[in-house]
Parts: structure tokens; sequence; C-alpha cells
């Protein structure tokens, strides 16, 4: 079955909840960079994925609303202000000079990179929209956030028809139960019936957040041209140093605005695989 016939498993959610992490279980290798650090997802990633015999579509998609967040302190940060009221920023050069230099040159390229979470949150969507089963995911350790609300609330509203699973996700915890940690993520309503308590780390409850998800997409595929299996399909690589425009000539050549692409050198963080279709020889890949 071609890539783009098989049903679509978008996983979403704020920075720094386990995406990633889930991304890379339910496909059974490391196909995403993992951190503790938020923001490290920023292109939607597809990687083929099976489930009881079901195969399907999985695409891990970057962080939405937090980032804005993160970059506003960092810029306070760079310019020496306080981030809260309760902290002290301290300057460790004693030439005060080199220091606004620096803290300027850090500005510089951070208001570059300022456009990155906004590019990040429209790949976001676009996974959001083409999807046919959405799994949000949140945090079990941090409990419901108002970015979880918010997040939820909107995806009920602007696709209705589209199921939704909540994933409670960094449930490996000794100390509090599966059932505690996800007992206020039923807050979320919207007929809300149940919350799937698991770790990414250790794999527990993705079994049982696969089975509804499976039976959700039952039966759906997508048109896409036949391909043959007479031809192996031929592979390209595109490589260089940083900045030297890879993510915009390979949206070029597909057409569309598939990779975020930035000023700020090192925007791309993962190995993005893309299936072009040639014009001139529909059969080849």
């Amino acid at each position: 079955i071609p890539d783009g016939a098989l049903p679509r498993v978008a996983l979403v959610g704020r920075p720094n909840v386990g995406k990633s992490a889930i991304f890379n279980r339910i496909c059974g290798a490391p196909h995403a960079v993992v951190s503790d650090y938020p923001g490290v997802t920023r292109d939607r990633l597809f990687r083929r994925a099976t489930h009881n015999g079901r195969e399907f579509m999985l695409v891990d998609t970057g962080g939405v609303e937090e980032a804005a967040r993160a970059f506003q302190a960092d810029v306070a940060r760079a310019l020496g202000q306080p981030t809260s009221a309760n902290e002290t920023v301290v300057r460790e050069e004693r030439d005060w000079e080199a220091a606004l230099k620096k803290a300027q040159r850090r500005e510089r390229e951070m208001m570059r990179e300022a456009n990155v979470p906004l590019l990040v949150e429209t790949q976001s969507v676009a996974a959001i929209r083409d999807a046919d089963s959405i799994i949000l995911v949140t945090d079990g350790q941090a409990g419901l956030t108002e970015s979880d609300a918010e997040m939820y609330t909107w995806l009920r509203r602007t696709h209705p028809n589209k199921p939704c699973f909540v994933s409670c996700n960094k449930c490996e915890s000794t100390k509090t139960s599966a059932e505690m940690m996800t007992a206020e993520f039923y807050e979320l309503g919207h007929g809300l019936e149940n919350v799937y308590a698991m770790s990414a780390i250790s794999g527990t409850g993705v079994a049982d957040l696969l089975d509804d998800v499976v039976t959700s997409i039952d039966g759906i595929t997508h048109d896409a041209e036949s391909l043959s299996g007479d031809e192996e399909d031929c592979r390209v690589c595109i490589i260089g140093r940083p900045n030297v425009g890879k993510s915009s000539l390979l949206n070029q050549v597909l057409g569309e605005e598939r990779l975020v692409v930035s000023d700020m050198a090192g925007t791309t963080r993962d190995a993005v695989d893309v299936e072009v279709v040639s014009p001139e020889e529909p059969h080849r890949k």
C-alpha cells in the first residue's frame, strides 16, 4: 500500500510532553530526536506503523503555544532583564560594553528565530487537518494545564468529526497510581470517555491506546496513485552544512512548505524522509 493511501494518525500537544518518545515507541525505532529540552521537534515526521495487523501512517509534530513564551524569556535573559519578579540576573562580563554587544548579538539571533514557533505551529495545524485520527498527548506528571484544556477544546470545536484520544504520558511513577494521574483530565469534557495512562519509556498503556485508535481508522483509505513494484525506489539524500538552503530545496521539489525554513542555522533537527513521485515517470518514486 502506498504511503499516501494509509490512514493518518497525528500526535499533537504542547512542548515536552513526550510526543516524539511515543512516536519512536509506536514505530519501534528511534526515528525522532528526543530531548528534555522543549521545542526540539519542528518538522512533521511521517512513519508507517502497524498494530494488530492494521497499518497506518503516524505523524509526529512540534509543540504549540509554549514555545513562544519560552522565546520571550530567552530574549529577556539575553538583554539582562529579569524573567520573573523573583529572579535576579547576574552578568558574568565585567566589560559592560562587551556584554551589551553580546546581548545584542543574541537578541538578533533569537529575533530571527522568533518566527520559528509560528512556522512549527503551522506544520502542526497541517498535520491535524490531514489526520484521520488525533492523539492529544499530555504530561501526567505535570497534570492538566490550561494549554492542554485550550488545545482539546480547539480540537473538538474545529474537528468535531475526527476521533480525538487523550494520552496521559509519563505515568511511570511508582509513587502515584495511573488512575490518580489521569483523574483530573476527565474535566476536559466534550464527551471525553477515556484517558489513556501510558509511558513512552516503558511502553505500558501504549497497546490499549492503539487498540482504540486502529478501530477508529478501520476501513479508511486515501486515493493514491498506484506505484509499480517492478523497479526499486531511487533514494536521494540532501546534505550540506547548516543554513545553505537544504530545506528550501526540498520544499521547492515538493511544491509545498513541507519543512520549516528560517534564516537561523540549525532549524532542521530531525532526518526527514519524504516520498516524491516523478511527474515524468509516475510509476517511480
